[in-house]
């Protein structure tokens, strides 16, 4: 189990998250859901010891989340990223291989790099240099580095920002075989309600703290939507399914 206990995380005088606690089961498929400034990130970020949090643990299979982060593979926020870090996107993947024992002969770390990206069909543009490529193409560069270590926890941050649906259903599928197959406990930061359902076996609805956590069939309940995002269910929906103007 991944065990989340009461964490806090402020920057200065603003609180990111309070008392946040999440119990979320090992091989698990989990969809973070709230609004913009919710936490959703800070949160993931608070998991790998990447913000200073004012107080709570996070704890992976008994031990602290921290101290393994080999166990761990991450993608982090598109708009976080330096894309134009000289590196081809095959590079990009051979990181996620460094300081696993196990890839560290040459040999060894190449057919996992290679494996990494034939998993998320990037083939053709591996040897591009990474900031040439496309937005979806950059997000599964970034999920094959997550991926080449076969970690058995994944930590993903709006991995289908910016990209359309077509990468995004690649990307997902890529998951949902990760987690039937490899058994991969996924916790995935994500915005589109009228998908979670389908992606996701389970959810967590936060607003600067963990209101609801559940399968996703359970969560997705009027009252819990209309408490964490403020509004009411019909009209979110309606508001999130709006034709965006260019």
């Amino acid at each position: 189990m991944l065990s989340i206990e009461d964490i806090t995380v402020n920057y200065g005088s603003h609180t990111a998250l309070k008392n946040a606690t999440l119990r979320i089961p090992e091989g698990s498929f989990t969809g973070v859901i709230g609004p913009n400034g919710a936490g959703k990130s800070t949160l993931l970020k608070a998991m790998l010891g990447l913000v200073k949090t004012s107080s709570g643990n996070v704890n992976y299979r008994g031990k602290p989340l921290a101290q393994q982060r080999g166990l761990v593979g991450y993608v982090p926020q598109h708009n976080s990223v330096y894309w134009d870090f000289p590196a081809t996107a095959r590079e990009i993947v051979a990181m996620g291989a460094v300081g696993d024992s196990d890839l560290k002969k040459r040999a060894a770390r190449n057919t996992a790099v290679t494996a990494a990206i034939a998993k998320v069909a990037a083939q053709e543009f591996q040897n591009q240099q990474i900031g040439e490529l496309s937005g979806g193409q950059k997000q599964r560069i970034f999920l094959a580095r997550a991926l080449v270590s076969n970690p058995p926890l994944l930590l993903l941050d709006e991995p289908l920002q910016g990209i359309d649906a077509i990468a995004g259903a690649q990307i997902i599928e890529v998951l949902r075989q990760n987690n039937k197959q490899q058994h991969t406990t996924i916790v995935m930061v994500h915005h589109d309600l009228a998908s979670a359902a389908d992606y996701f076996t389970h959810l967590a609805l936060i607003n600067k703290t963990v209101h609801t956590y559940d399968t996703a069939q359970n969560a997705l309940t009027a009252a819990a939507l209309e408490k964490v995002f403020g509004i009411p269910p019909q009209i979110l929906y309606r508001e999130q399914t709006r034709p965006q103007s260019q």
